[in-house]
């Protein structure tokens, strides 16, 4: 996992327990409605950058597969028995 993963799971951590506080509070502020709201937009958007980021990630892993793999079978068609 990378630091940025990590740093974004860090912080979707910290929201969600937030989000958990705003919504079991005993005496909640007079805007509640409206920070319960934010704060669930802004997990979305956390787990979306998550995501981008993970497919980022898995992309340029298969573009290092593909170009291992090409150069793989140039080198084997040099080599002949």
């Amino acid at each position: 996992m990378t630091p940025e993963i990590r740093h974004l799971f860090t912080t979707l951590g910290a929201w969600y327990s937030e989000l958990d506080f705003l919504l079991r509070c005993d005496h909640p502020p007079p805007n509640v409605s409206e920070l319960i709201a934010q704060k669930r937009r802004d997990i979305e958007e956390i787990e979306f950058l998550i995501c981008d980021i993970k497919a980022e990630e898995a992309a340029a892993s298969l573009e290092e597969q593909r170009h291992f793999e090409a150069e793989s079978v140039h080198v084997c068609k040099k080599i002949k028995i």
